[in-house]
């Protein structure tokens, strides 16, 4: 089965900045083939042009402050959404994925709703807490107060590593180099923890 792997940047997050503030920025997709997880699939990487007073609004600067993502918007980079949304869907229809999948689905998905994506094949965070759980206990991340938390991707591909899987490494909260980890973090738990 091929499923495509996808990550998204946004101006903030739902519960921490203001609703009118949180835009999509960036997307970036990979495909992954379930049957042969060595294969490496085409990508898809876009920057969404975004209103230069979101951009200014303070309530932003830490979601923008995370990569270099902020200056090349603050720049007039970027394409408008709708083409991107065109480009996406017809890179979908050349290359067919019959799921799709992100390190955090719920997140991504609030993001892609009107898109026009394949069914979900499920959670890579749930995936990689169970997998963590099972094969190495007492390795999940912890709170502060010692119980363990869903495991950030960064988190997810260390364990994945230490199991000697190649991670891709690089561009951390930028959309293609996060979705080309979180594949990497896919094809490593199809080893390791098949489903």
């Amino acid at each position: 089965m091929i499923v495509a792997v996808i990550d998204t940047e946004t101006t903030g997050l739902p519960g921490k900045t203001p609703q009118h503030l949180i835009r999509l920025t960036e997307i970036g997709a990979t495909l992954v083939n379930t049957a042969d997880p060595a294969w490496r699939g085409p990508t898809f990487s876009a920057l969404i042009r975004t209103a230069r007073w979101v951009l200014e609004a303070p309530e932003v600067a830490s979601a923008l402050a995370l990569s270099d993502i902020g200056d090349e918007l603050r720049r007039g980079g970027g394409e408008e959404r709708a083409a991107v949304e065109e480009w996406f869907h017809a890179w979908l229809q050349k290359h067919r994925p019959e799921r799709w999948t992100a390190y955090n689905v719920d997140f991504d998905a609030r993001f892609l709703t009107a898109w026009p994506l394949p069914p979900i094949a499920g959670c890579l965070k749930l995936w990689s807490h169970a997998a963590i759980d099972r094969l190495s206990p007492g390795r999940l991340p912890k709170h502060p107060d010692g119980t363990s938390k869903w495991p950030r991707a960064v988190e997810a591909a260390a364990w994945c590593q230490e199991r000697g899987h190649a991670i891709h490494s690089g561009g951390e909260h930028r959309a293609l180099p996060d979705a080309l980890r979180e594949a990497d973090i896919f094809r490593a738990l199809l080893y390791e923890d098949p489903r």
